[in-house]
């Protein structure tokens, strides 16, 4: 028999479901965060420029804090093909250099694309090592590594990239 503190079931298709009825929040000594979502439209001139020009998704959260993505997803709405892009090219969400991706995906064959709308996931990183001062107060931005092809070409005035992303502000104590 359920104790009066644990949170209701819910039974569908013979399969229970707990459900929390509590907010998304943690906390302890280390941690306070709370489940963020944002979207961010790239325009087309934004896309073209990725490889030499990161686009910001989320500001720096303050002192001692690290935005932390917890899941990325692309939506491409594409009108016209891109070019100058090896096939290899992916992008990442992410604090730039010295710091891993926090979340990639390989992109050759959406900039392929003309006419039609692509989905796309994004791989979360699972062995990002220590967290350190590398990410502490810094914006997390979305940027493409192509190579030494440089920025995109092609594409058309009415393409666009959505970025979704869920992240955390962690607290962060060195």
């Amino acid at each position: 028999m359920a104790g009066t503190n644990d949170p209701p079931v819910i039974k569908h298709s013979r399969r229970e479901v707990s459900v929390q009825t509590e907010a998304l929040q943690q906390s302890d000594d280390n941690l306070a965060s709370v489940l963020i979502k944002e979207e961010i439209t790239l325009t087309d001139a934004q896309i073209k420029a990725l490889p030499t020009t990161g686009v910001e998704l989320i500001a720096a959260p303050g002192a001692n804090k690290i935005a932390w993505v917890i899941a990325a997803y692309l939506r491409f709405e594409s009108h016209g093909a891109y070019s100058n892009f090896d096939m290899s090219v992916h992008l990442d969400v992410g604090c730039p250099s010295p710091a891993d991706p926090m979340a990639d995906v390989t992109i050759g064959d959406l900039l392929l694309g003309s006419s039609v709308n692509k989905n796309s996931p994004m791989a979360m990183a699972t062995g990002m090592g220590t967290v350190d001062a590398d990410i502490v107060n810094k914006a997390v931005q979305l940027y493409a590594t192509n190579g030494s092809s440089g920025n995109f070409t092609g594409g058309n005035a009415a393409n666009k990239l959505k970025v979704f992303l869920r992240y955390i502000v962690l607290d962060f104590a060195a």
